[in-house]
């Protein structure tokens, strides 16, 4: 395993997020944030400029850690706790971060679970969680989004 890379300078191709303090900065909703993959999204994205709401599910000490090492790079953080499976809590997040005036600019659909076995072995809980999660949980989020979005 290798050790996670620091957030990287805007690359070309790449727009930076406004810094002016005229401009509120746009927020990134990342979800499953909390650690791995989810997290380094999460701080690539304050890195080049955004303020980042936090999605995680189980882990509130992890996305506090996210949420202070996105802080730390002078961006705003927003730890909201929600299972991407369940529509109404996915749209109870979108309500939440509306109300906190920090409605996403982008979406990053992370969350996801892996119950990798042998065909014979497994069970079919197993695959309907992931389906739950990796397939519905995008569409969950996605539906709200896109209510604000276009």
């Amino acid at each position: 395993m290798t050790a996670p890379r620091e957030p990287s300078a805007p690359q070309p191709g790449y727009a930076a997020a406004s810094t002016d303090s005229n401009t509120p900065r746009p927020f990134a909703l990342v979800t499953g944030a909390s650690r791995g993959i989810g997290r380094a999204i999460a701080l690539e994205l304050a890195a080049r400029g955004f303020d980042i709401a936090l999605n995680y599910l189980r882990d509130e000490a992890a996305a506090t850690s996210a949420g202070e090492a996105i802080e730390a790079l002078g961006r705003r953080a927003l730890i909201v706790r929600a299972d991407v499976v369940s529509a109404p809590e996915v749209a109870a997040l979108f309500h939440d971060l509306d109300d906190r005036g920090a409605s996403p600019s982008v979406v990053v659909c992370n969350a996801g679970i892996a119950r990798d076995t042998l065909l014979g072995a497994s069970e079919p809980l197993d695959f309907e969680a992931v389906l739950a999660v990796n397939l519905a949980g995008v569409v969950n989020v996605c539906r709200e989004a896109s209510r604000r979005m276009v």
